[in-house]
């Protein structure tokens, strides 16, 4: 078995070595200087624009936070398209203006359908949005359905195959449970009826009715007149009338004088049965 003998290195060799190297650093240096500062420069420039991007998307969720109302939401969401926030903002802005349309319905129909049509928009563009998060999907998709129910006229095929998309599409979702239900409650024949009802209705807001003080509406007004006061109730003096602290005052004086007389009495009449038990003791005369 043959050793391998360790690589030996002449003066020469070393020589020649550091000969290339100096030549190589004389024809490539600069480049190599350059391409080392590029390197560091971008790596500050990456880490910039990263820190710049968290600082942006840091403000964008804070003034997310900020927006009120739908009004608000869906001003936000037109400043910022496409970004996680502006889709959820989108989405916030659909169903809270599906809720006051609904609520809207029972007293100003008129302000209902112009609330449930910016609802529908708003569903609308979520719906729209290729990179929207799947559970904004899911929750846009079942608003819509909502809607299309909700102003159904008692008319459910639309709100139907909505439902049934969205169970089609998302068989394990958390809401799979609560679109069922709507479903068969679209089928029953009392949930027709009160649609197409509620649908004839036109309610406005000065048919609101608020509690009111006093008589009915069109009841002739009542002058309140009060008799006069007859001159022997007027006090003489005015001064003389007391205030009720004094009349309270007066009372427990009153109050006060009654309690000796009371014991008196009750000393008097206790004396009588004293002297008559004294003559039982006495012996008899006779």
């Amino acid at each position: 078995m043959s050793v391998q003998q360790p690589l030996q290195t002449s003066p020469q060799d070393i020589d020649d070595l550091t000969t290339k190297l100096v030549s190589f650093l004389q024809d490539h240096g600069k480049k190599i200087l350059i391409g080392a500062f590029l390197a560091a420069t971008a790596i500050l420039i990456v880490k910039h624009f990263r820190e710049s991007a968290e600082h942006d998307r840091a403000m964008v969720w804070s003034k997310f936070a900020q927006s009120e109302g739908a009004a608000g939401l869906g001003d936000f969401a037109t400043d910022h398209p496409g970004t996680t926030a502006g889709i959820w903002a989108r989405l916030l802005e659909a169903e809270q203006s599906f809720r006051d349309g609904v609520r809207m319905q029972f007293n100003d129909r008129q302000g209902a359908e112009s609330e449930l049509k910016r609802a529908a928009d708003a569903f609308d563009k979520v719906l729209k949005t290729e990179n929207a998060p799947a559970i904004a999907t899911e929750r846009a998709l079942i608003g819509k359905a909502r809607l299309l129910e909700t102003t159904s006229n008692g008319n459910f095929e639309e709100a139907e195959k909505a439902y049934s998309a969205f169970l089609q599409k998302y068989p394990e979702s958390i809401y799979k449970d609560s679109v069922q239900e709507r479903l068969d409650a679209l089928k029953k024949a009392d949930t027709k009826e009160f649609y197409a009802w509620f649908a004839k209705q036109n309610p406005k807001p000065t048919d609101r009715r608020r509690p009111k003080d006093g008589l009915p509406p069109g009841h002739p007004d009542i002058p309140l007149t009060l008799p006069e006061i007859p001159e022997e109730l007027y006090p003489a003096n005015w001064s003389e009338l007391k205030t009720d602290a004094q009349l309270e005052e007066k009372s427990a004086e009153k109050a006060d004088e009654k309690k000796p007389e009371s014991k008196s009495a009750d000393s008097a009449a206790e004396k009588p049965t004293a002297e008559k038990a004294d003559e039982k003791t006495k012996p008899d005369a006779k």
